[in-house]
């Protein structure tokens, strides 16, 4: 997992961007040839180098043409706005998973609700046909099954007449 406080703080201390990568040059003993330099001109009216390639004794940079794309590209604060983006995105998913929760327990408390009152609307004889059989609930009084309640229960129309 990445630490993103710690890329953070890597990335402030660094030298802020964009960067660019310099063309290699002529010159026979180079200094300072294909570095890696910030897009903006510092006081002296040059670019500062992020990374610098020694000279005639040395290498230079060496790295293919897509790492150093990339390379450039990392620059801090591209890294600092994809760590915000990172962070919002962790924030809205903790918000949509409380959200989960919270449908799921009004859910399983509607659930409950219903199972509580199928518990005392139920038919006296379950296999009599429908409307031969009462309900037990004694405050039905003695209406045939399915009652309102137990109508109501299983997804019927509510009755035309209200009581």
């Amino acid at each position: 997992m990445i630490d993103l406080d710690e890329l953070r703080k890597l990335a402030e201390a660094a030298t802020p961007g964009p960067w660019e990568w310099e063309e290699p040059s002529d010159d026979s003993y180079p200094v300072g040839d294909e570095s890696l330099v910030t897009t903006w001109n510092e006081e002296d009216g040059y670019p500062k180098s992020v990374v610098t390639s020694w000279g005639h004794d040395a290498d230079g940079v060496t790295a293919s043409a897509e790492d150093r794309a990339f390379i450039a590209a990392a620059y801090p604060q591209a890294v600092l706005e994809l760590i915000e983006r990172v962070r919002v995105a962790e924030r809205q998913c903790e918000v949509q998973a409380l959200g989960v929760e919270n449908t799921l327990a009004e859910r399983d408390a509607a659930v409950a609700a219903v199972e509580r009152v199928r518990a005392i609307h139920y038919p006296i004889y379950p296999e009599a046909a429908p409307g031969v059989s009462l309900c037990a609930n004694g405050e039905c009084d003695a209406k045939p099954w399915p009652c309102d309640t137990g109508a109501a229960l299983d997804g019927a129309p509510e009755p035309e007449e209200k009581p």
